[in-house]
């Protein structure tokens, strides 16, 4: 399972692709670029199978005229802030930081005034407000230029909402209702 997003380029940034694959991301950018990979992190003390993939379902990005960020969501919830570090138009660093966990959604979309809409597939749609970006808490910040033994990874702990409040839902127009077994 493969899912990428775009990176803006021109005055805005170094452009490429961003690719989400099983338990990593991966910047990639034609030219002398490399490729930069930095693992997703995982959960501390993690009730499921410790060797359960983890997988980006969506992706928003946040472009402003002196910085732009991403945020990704795992097939768990969590929220991870994405930034990127050049110099002279070449990625040098990737940096994933744990953002916040939400219910699961199939698209997201960050709105210049400072919410994010979240689109659910099996529940309510979220409204929230960017309260905080997430700079100035003590949660750790991991780099793709910290070295790990293949196979490693980095651990977070989950909490409660901090960088986002819930503004407003929107009720779920596909409940199942009743249903009707016919045997013919």
């Amino acid at each position: 399972f493969f899912f990428f997003f775009a990176v803006p380029g021109g005055q805005d940034g170094p452009s490429g692709v961003i690719v989400c694959c099983e338990n990593y991301l991966v910047y990639k950018n034609l030219g002398d670029q490399p490729d930069i990979k930095c693992p997703i992190p995982r959960r501390r003390n993690e009730l499921d199978d410790c060797d359960r993939t983890v997988i980006i379902v969506c992706a928003a990005t946040h472009k402003t005229k002196l910085m732009y960020f991403f945020l990704v969501q795992t097939d768990q919830g969590d929220i991870f802030k994405v930034t990127l570090e050049s110099e002279h138009d070449i990625v040098t660093e990737l940096k994933i930081k744990y953002f916040d966990t939400i219910s699961v959604s199939n698209a997201m979309c960050i709105l210049k005034t400072g919410f994010l809409f979240t689109a659910s597939e099996f529940g309510n749609h979220h409204l929230y407000q960017i309260a905080h970006l997430g700079d100035e808490d003590d949660e750790p910040e991991f780099s793709s230029r910290m070295q790990l033994e293949e196979g490693e990874t980095f651990f977070f702990a989950p909490r409660g909402l901090t960088n986002l409040a819930v503004v407003d839902q929107m009720d779920s127009l596909s409940p199942l209702i009743s249903s009707y077994v016919s045997s013919e």
